[in-house]
């Protein structure tokens, strides 16, 4: 599977990351994530090419911090 220059949406990232809109925010200001606007009044957003540049920057991490919740079962 091939990277393509595909704009993707600040909303789309969030949904990939499984984050906030702030989440992905505060990653872009702390951690130099790759937003941009393309006009002032645009939704933030980056190329997909460059937010696969930028993950592969990163360093790697244990498991994650916050673990899945388990489903709970309804009662019967």
């Amino acid at each position: 599977m091939g990277c393509t220059n595909r704009w993707l949406q600040l909303t789309e990232i969030a949904k990939l990351f499984g984050l906030s809109e702030d989440s992905i925010k505060r990653l872009e200001k702390d951690h130099g994530l790759p937003l941009r606007r393309v006009s002032p009044f645009a939704a933030p957003g980056t190329l997909e090419a460059e937010l696969v540049e930028w993950l592969k920057s990163q360093p790697l991490v244990g498991p994650p911090v916050r673990p899945r919740r388990r489903q709970v079962r309804a009662r019967r």
